[in-house]
Formats: structure tokens, C-alpha cells, sequence
């Protein structure tokens, strides 16, 4: 029996090795969310920024990210990636809020309520962030 190679094609080759870099992103966006539930930052802030290399705009990482950062006290570095995560994703009302709660942290309430306030433009029934606004009302009289 004869024994031959086979060659395939190389475009058919080519076009089965494209990946979609979203897809990609998505499964270290994944893997971070599960070191993120386990207390794990150091891996999750790795899996998030693994994603983001591989694709940049993806919104849900650059979230997570900034939570990350804001967990671990780096403020400027997290209202950069929250800031992006916004301008990306302009409902995305979680980042408002976010940013208000490192403003807070910050003693700028002024710019609390106000990243408070675009939070509830977006999604009125949110309960922690008419607290958390009510809170920066609060220290704007003291």
C-alpha cells in the first residue's frame, strides 16, 4: 500500500486558525471572575489584563479591572479603566457608581454626588446608590 502526504489548503488552513479575540478575552475574563469570587486579586487582576492585551475594548474587563484596583486603593489607575469601561459602554451605570465610591474615598464629594447622580440617570432603582449619594450629601454640610 501506497503511503502519500496530505497538504491542505493553505487558506483553508489559515482561515481555521483565525481565533476571535473576543472569544479569547472572554474566557480570561472568565477565569478572572472565578479567582475574583475566591478572594484571589492577584490572578483575577492577571486574567483581566491577559484579556484586555488580547483585546482591549472589552468592556466587561476593563470593569472588572478597575474594581480590582479600587479594592487594592489604586485610585487613578482605576478611575482610568472605569472612565474607559464608560466611554465604551455609556449605560454601563455600575461604573458610575464605581467612580462616585472612589471619589468618596477621595473626600470629593462634589464629584460623589455627581457620579452618583449619572449612575441613577441611568438606572433609577438602585438603593446603594441613593445611600451612597445621600452619604456624600451628608459630608458636603459637615
Amino acid at each position: 500500500m501506497k503511503s502519500f502526504k496530505y497538504l491542505p489548503n493553505k487558506s483553508i488552513l489559515r482561515s481555521r486558525l483565525k481565533v476571535d479575540p473576543v472569544s479569547i478575552a472572554q474566557a480570561y475574563f472568565d477565569q478572572g471572575v472565578q479567582a475574583h469570587l475566591q478572594q484571589d486579586l492577584i490572578q483575577a487582576l492577571h486574567s483581566y489584563q491577559t484579556a484586555l492585551q488580547i483585546y482591549p475594548q472589552h468592556v466587561p474587563s476593563l470593569y472588572n479591572l478597575g474594581k480590582v484596583l479600587e479594592t487594592q486603593k489604586h485610585w487613578e489607575e482605576a478611575k482610568a479603566l472605569l472612565q474607559q469601561a464608560l466611554s465604551l459602554a455609556p449605560s454601563l451605570f455600575q461604573a458610575c457608581h464605581s467612580l462616585g465610591s472612589i471619589a468618596f474615598e477621595q473626600n470629593d464629594f462634589e464629584q460623589a454626588i455627581v457620579w452618583y447622580q449619572k449612575a441613577l440617570q441611568i438606572e433609577p432603582n438602585l438603593p446603594e446608590v441613593y445611600f451612597d449619594l445621600g452619604r456624600a450629601y451628608h459630608k458636603t454640610k459637615n
